[in-house]
């Protein structure tokens, strides 16, 4: 259990509509953004919170194609080692049986498929990185909003018969809409206030979701 200024409500499923932070946002979503939120000035304390958030999202998305580009790079060659086994086993052996070839061969074809994909996923996860980067430098025509928040917690378990598998997602309610909180932490239980920040970045709509308590 928390304990904290603001409590957090345990719910049995997840909220209906959920915005992730830092990512585009859908028209729906941005529509009820506008008419439940309060608009306020983007003064300088928010323009820190902001800024703070935009590089707390681009750091782990850096670190995070670090690792999956680790990740292709070990898949891919993994697999032409396979496949490079299967050639030397094919040509080396005067008697061999087809599985000695073909099982590394499929194994090679799945490391290299897996790698590919995951390298084509970094590109994906770089893209958003130079999104949240632009993102902090347009922010002077950022349009922001206030809101009253409810935190929700919702606990799951990915293994029923293993207690040590629960898995906690918290949220912030903004009434028909939902935010997912990534890395939680008391700031959220001391803040009155939340403020989402809506900004046009080459044609793409962001969203930033963010408090302005301090450290």
């Amino acid at each position: 259990m928390m304990n904290s200024e603001k409590s957090c409500r345990q719910i049995g499923r997840r909220p209906y509509r959920i915005q992730k932070n830092c990512t585009p946002i859908d028209a729906g979503s941005e529509s009820l953004i506008r008419s439940k939120g309060i608009h306020c000035d983007f003064d300088d304390r928010l323009h820190r919170a902001f800024s703070s958030t935009v590089r707390q999202s681009s750091v782990r998305s850096s670190l995070g194609k670090g690792i999956i580009l680790t990740f292709g790079a070990f898949s891919i060659g993994s697999g032409l080692l396979a496949m490079l086994i299967a050639l030397i086993t094919a040509f080396a052996a005067e008697i061999t049986s087809k599985a000695a070839i073909i099982v590394p061969v499929i194994m090679g074809v799945i490391f290299i498929g897996a790698g590919v994909g995951l390298l084509i996923y970094s590109r994906k996860v770089k893209d958003f990185s130079s999104l949240c980067s632009q993102a902090e430098m347009l922010c002077d025509s950022a349009e922001c909003f206030r809101f009253k928040f409810k935190l929700l917690r919702y606990t799951y378990w990915t293994n029923e018969s293993d207690l040590e598998s629960e898995v906690t997602e918290i949220y912030a309610d903004l009434g028909e809409l939902a935010v997912e909180i990534f890395n939680f932490s008391d700031k959220w239980e001391r803040a009155e206030y939340a403020y989402a920040a809506l900004i046009d970045v080459n044609g793409t709509h962001m969203f930033f979701f963010f408090n302005d308590e301090e450290q």
